[in-house]
């Protein structure tokens, strides 16, 4: 079993209960939030051995953090308990379906993940693959420190680097993002919106973004024609269009295309099976109100990866499950 280590930030969401707008909701839902949370938890629900590597504060939403990533079957043995700093937290905002985020991070215990956690941690020791996103990089103290250490590890332990960019510019301000940039160009894998490295560096194309970071990552691009490519080095190109997804919520669907194309590349799978296995667990995300989905079953994913491409593009998402054409399953 392939083993994982989720890098970067946590916080307890929450919300109005049964999708209320929190200035009228009574009651307040709560769940797991964070990019590498979310990737993780996935992960986990299909079925690789995960771990998270991270700070939380010595809280009470700290506690509770990790006793849902427990209960998700993600490790956090290696998690740092912060008995300074809190456990950040956001609240989700559900107006005439819409949601916006009010974040409360600034000073939190993820902010003081640190280079010297990512060197010492015996949690780096012995695995595949590292996940981590750009949304961790910029809410760090030290930055290039943290991204040095990054890549100083993975060279010495051989284990594949995978990044998201998650570009967030409020996060960045008036800050050099070039630790970010170096960070994506020092990787084996880079996931991200070409909408968002346009905005983030300037790529006004899928050529730009991957001439941008350099030859060494293999990218994987996600466009608003809701299409998603893999670009290696040297040349290959493979492309796969997404499922149709009656959608309800947007936020975590990007962390769910990582966990469903990681999951997919650690078995073997071809590039065009990856995009696939991405964009079903991106689908199913969107179809929920949580940041994450319950993985589809096994016998559903092994009759997606092989579907005609008239049963994929006839294949439909939505709150009520995976709806495939007639005939598709006999």
């Amino acid at each position: 079993m392939s083993r994982v280590v989720c890098i970067g930030e946590g916080l307890l969401v929450l919300r109005g209960y049964d999708d209320s707008s929190l200035e009228h909701a009574t009651l307040l839902a709560r769940c797991v939030g964070g990019a590498e949370c979310n990737v993780a938890l996935a992960l986990a629900d299909l079925g690789l051995d995960v771990s998270w590597l991270s700070r939380v504060g010595e809280d009470s939403f700290g506690r509770l953090l990790l006793t849902q990533m427990r209960r998700g079957g993600v490790d956090v043995s290696a998690v740092v308990r912060d008995p300074e700093r809190p456990t950040g937290l956001y609240f989700k905002d559900r107006v005439e379906g819409r949601s916006s985020m009010r974040y409360h991070r600034a000073g939190s215990a993820a902010t003081a993940l640190d280079a010297a956690l990512i060197e010492s941690s015996p949690a780096l020791g012995g695995v595949d693959l590292v996940h981590v996103s750009g949304i961790t990089v910029g809410v760090v103290e030290d930055p290039s420190a943290v991204v040095d250490a990054l890549l100083r590890r993975r060279d010495a332990e051989g284990w594949e680097l995978s990044v998201d960019l998650n570009w967030r510019p409020v996060l960045w301000g008036s800050r050099d993002p070039e630790p970010l940039l170096r960070l994506l160009r020092g990787a084996d894998l880079v996931l991200a919106g070409a909408d968002e490295a346009g905005v983030a560096f300037g790529a006004e194309d899928a050529d730009a973004v991957v001439d941008m970071l350099g030859g060494r990552p293999t990218v994987v691009l996600k466009d608003d024609a809701h299409r998603a490519c893999v670009r290696r080095p040297g040349g290959g190109h493979v492309e796969v269009p997404a499922l149709t997804v009656q959608v309800v919520e947007t936020i975590g669907a990007g962390d769910g295309f990582a966990a469903g194309f990681l999951a997919a590349r650690l078995s073997g799978e071809p590039d065009a099976v990856c995009l696939r296995m991405g964009h079903l667990q991106a689908a199913l995300t969107l179809a929920t109100e949580a940041d994450q989905a319950s993985a589809a079953a096994a016998p559903l994913r092994a009759l997606l990866r092989g579907a005609t491409e008239e049963v994929w593009a006839g294949t439909r998402v939505g709150p009520d499950g995976v709806e495939v054409p007639e005939g598709a399953r006999a």
